[in-house]
């Protein structure tokens, strides 16, 4: 079992349980129904209880939200394997990975076994955590590396993922903290918040100062964009039903993409800072593989498919590596993008967890050494640049409204 608690507040007193576990957990109607099929799925200050059960301010509520045991007779949805995988963070609701650039992600026709996704689960099933489903929080392309997410149940895989669409930033740059007691759910028991790194790391917030969630990207364009900070706000749509290739285009879906030069690194004089300039490539004119590269610091505000790769070759400066939206593969034999760092409020616990990958050693040896404390710095200066202008978008649509 895998209880999520919560106090009634005074705005609840009276209400029946499902008002309180949607209202105050968020629990989906789903999962409620699910909980009561349940011998102790729901409970009142310990005791088993109806889901419209009256409940008074002060009491604590309970929901079980364990992953719903596979019948006698049903294949698992997704086939353990065991394989090569690196842990970045665990604990009972998520599991972090850190993805391999050439690593299929998910089983889908062609690789039904030996992606990450059967990995994970023999993983899961070697501990015997009764997770009989696959949750990613997110995706990666098949070209991409590093930082991945998967949660191990549904409540947890719901949570994480409004967190991550959400827009709210933490104050102090990509580290945030945790939220007031009350105002999200506790886990029941023993929790293992500090999980087990490897390479990566993994950080639970301190105090109480507010929510946050993002996904920080590196990568390395090629060329030079004229400005060291960028938005590319430009809707994206696919080119056609007989390819995965998209294209900006009106009739898309909204997709913006916050940029900020790292470093250029122009040809034989290797990596300069992002005020230096050159003679090489300039910003519009997509670069050769011989030619000058930069490395950016990406922070999506949207998610959609190929986003980072369609916009920047969008503004002309198409990742390197990245063949299918222009890019020359001279240099690195895929597109050069990293999943690089992610801050979410944790399904559970209600604090707020910051999850990091190491750079992949190919992107590393196209950029040479990375000073953990200037990206840091500058992670920290681009979420803050971001906030300002989605706090500026939002007083745009409410004067519009």
């Amino acid at each position: 079992m895998r209880y999520v608690t919560c106090a009634v507040d005074a705005d609840h007193d009276g209400r029946p349980l499902w008002g309180v576990l949607e209202d105050q957990l968020h629990v989906s109607r789903a999962l409620i129904r699910r909980a009561k099929g349940r011998c102790g799925g729901l409970l009142v200050d310990g005791t088993a209880a109806r889901s419209t059960q009256p409940v008074r301010a002060g009491q604590l509520v309970a929901i079980d939200v364990a992953d719903t045991p596979l019948v006698p007779g049903e294949e698992l949805p997704v086939e353990p394997q065991a394989g090569p995988l690196e842990i970045l963070y665990e604990d009972e609701d998520l599991i972090a990975v850190n993805k391999p650039a050439d690593q299929v992600v998910h089983p889908c026709p062609g690789h039904r076994s030996g992606t990450l996704g059967n990995f994970v689960m023999g993983h899961l099933y070697a501990q015997g955590s009764g997770c009989a489903r696959l949750y990613p929080v997110h995706r990666l392309d098949l070209g991409t590396s590093g930082l991945l997410l998967y949660a191990k149940n549904a409540y947890a895989h719901q949570r994480a993922q409004a967190s991550l669409h959400a827009q709210t930033i933490a104050p102090d740059g990509v580290r945030g903290h945790a939220v007031p007691d009350g105002a999200a759910g506790h886990a029941a028991g023993p929790t293992r918040e500090g999980g087990h790194t490897t390479r990566g790391r993994g950080e639970a917030g301190g105090a109480a100062r507010a929510t946050a969630c993002g996904r920080l990207y590196l990568a390395v364009c090629e060329g030079r964009p004229d400005r060291p900070y960028g938005v590319v706000d430009a809707p994206i749509m696919r080119e056609s039903d007989l390819t995965i290739r998209r294209v900006v285009d009106e009739r898309g879906k909204r997709a913006v993409t916050h940029y900020r030069v790292l470093a250029e690194l122009a040809g034989e004089d290797g990596p300069r800072g992002a005020d230096g300039r050159d003679d090489g490539c300039h910003a519009g004119e997509p670069c050769g593989a011989g030619e000058g590269l930069s490395l950016i610091l990406v922070r999506l505000e949207t998610g959609r498919t190929h986003q980072i790769r369609v916009h920047m070759a969008h503004i002309g400066h198409p990742l390197a590596g990245d063949i299918l939206y222009g890019g020359s593969p001279g240099r690195i034999g895929r597109p050069a993008l990293h999943s690089w760092r992610m801050w979410l409020t944790h399904p559970v616990t209600g604090r707020c967890l910051a999850l990091e990958a190491p750079l992949a050693q190919d992107i590393e040896a196209l950029v040479g050494p990375v000073d953990p404390d200037a990206l840091a710095a500058q992670a920290g200066w681009l979420v803050g640049k971001a906030r300002v202008r989605g706090g500026a978008a939002r007083e745009d649509a409410r004067a519009r409204a």
